[in-house]
């Protein structure tokens, strides 16, 4: 066998060149959408990385590539989602987009070799007939599965009309969780390569880790199919929300305490996250009329809340990512946010850039909550 190449699957043309393809079929074609700037960014300075800052505050026209759905014959599925067929490694996001970090994430599966690489299978493999792919390379991160995985579980939905089962994986609990919640038993990959004869494969919806590639159809699937499962938030549930990170290992706010503080003169409730199941999160965010928390995983249950619903991002300066801010313009909810006014360089090293505590300014944060809220919603 050859040495396996990394193969490109941004659009429909990137497809139709595999000779394993039976057939596709596009759901939506490339398009322009646009990213409007956010409704209001608070505090940072720009001669850091000047750039960076000025993008973050920016608005932004976004080439979205076409949403198809394709039938792929006979193609090997490595146990953390790779797929191989024709010679090439399909493989949709990693980040940062460096081929550099490719064996660092496929290690498990992959040798280096003669300047390509080869499956390493130990064991058997299974054969299976057919099954409906919805794995991704980042499925393990709350985020990436909200926003990823899901998107293609409502093309599933929308799309299966022959019982084929859907291929996921069992790496955390809170993907059992919402199979249950969406009433959907998938065939689940564990540690055993997989032949299978035939792939439904839907389009990734974000293509080289960049986040202005996401399709807006694919949250508008998503939006419409969460409709229907999402539990009604509970009377007297909070309807300003502060998502404390004080559970987590990286990016904590370090006057958090002081800032919570000056949060209840606004009515807002500090919750914590960890703990609570899946469907404790989309009842909790259902109600929201307003959510604040610094960048971390926590804010990905906005895609669970209204469109009318308000979201405050605390962003580290070593950390100015359009994750959210994406996030909310596709789905149509405003946004703003306050940049820290300091982070721990000395946790660099240990952490990686962007994953240092930091802290913000509360006045600010009580500025961008009085300016959201005298806003109409969207």
């Amino acid at each position: 066998m050859k040495p396996l190449m990394i193969a490109s699957i941004a659009n429909v043309s990137d497809m139709e060149r595999f000779s394993a393809i039976r057939w596709l079929y596009t759901i939506e074609g490339s398009h322009q959408f646009t990213i409007n700037p956010p409704r209001l960014v608070l505090g940072g300075r720009p001669e850091i990385e000047p750039d960076i800052f000025y993008a973050f505050r920016a608005g932004r026209t976004c080439s979205i590539p076409e949403m198809y759905i394709a039938e792929l014959e006979d193609v090997l599925i490595g146990p953390s989602g790779i797929i191989i067929s024709d010679s090439n490694i399909l493989y949709e996001s990693l980040f940062p987009w460096e081929e550099a970090n490719f064996m660092s994430q496929f290690s498990g599966d992959l040798w280096a070799r003669d300047g390509g690489y080869a499956p390493r299978i130990d064991g058997d493999v299974e054969e299976v007939e057919c099954l409906f792919y919805a794995r991704e390379a980042g499925e393990a991160g709350y985020f990436h599965f909200l926003n990823s995985i899901l998107p293609r579980l409502a093309i599933f939905s929308r799309f299966r009309a022959d019982g084929t089962p859907l291929l996921a994986s069992s790496y955390q609990k809170f993907a059992s969780q919402m199979w249950g919640i969406a009433g959907v038993s998938p065939y689940v990959q564990r540690s055993r390569w997989l032949r299978v004869k035939r792939l439904i494969f839907p389009s990734p919806v974000i293509f080289k880790g960049d986040h202005f590639t996401r399709s807006p159809l694919a949250n508008r699937m998503l939006e419409g199919w969460l409709r229907n499962i999402i539990p009604q938030s509970e009377e007297g549930s909070p309807k300003r929300i502060y998502i404390s990170r004080d559970d987590a290992s990286v990016r904590r706010l370090t006057d958090e305490a002081a800032l919570a503080e000056r949060l209840q003169r606004h009515g807002v409730q500090v919750v914590t996250l960890s703990g609570k199941s899946v469907s404790e999160q989309m009842r909790l965010f259902s109600g929201a009329e307003l959510v604040i928390g610094p960048h971390g995983a926590g804010l990905s249950n906005v895609i669970f809340a209204q469109d009318r619903c308000r979201v405050i991002e605390l962003v580290s300066p070593a950390r100015l990512w359009p994750t959210f801010r994406t996030l909310c313009a596709r789905r149509g909810q405003q946004y703003s946010a306050v940049i820290g006014s300091a982070f721990d360089a000395e946790q660099t090293n240990a952490r990686g850039c962007g994953n240092e505590d930091f802290s913000v300014d509360p006045w600010l944060v009580e500025r961008a909550i009085e300016d959201a809220m005298q806003a109409p919603s969207q």
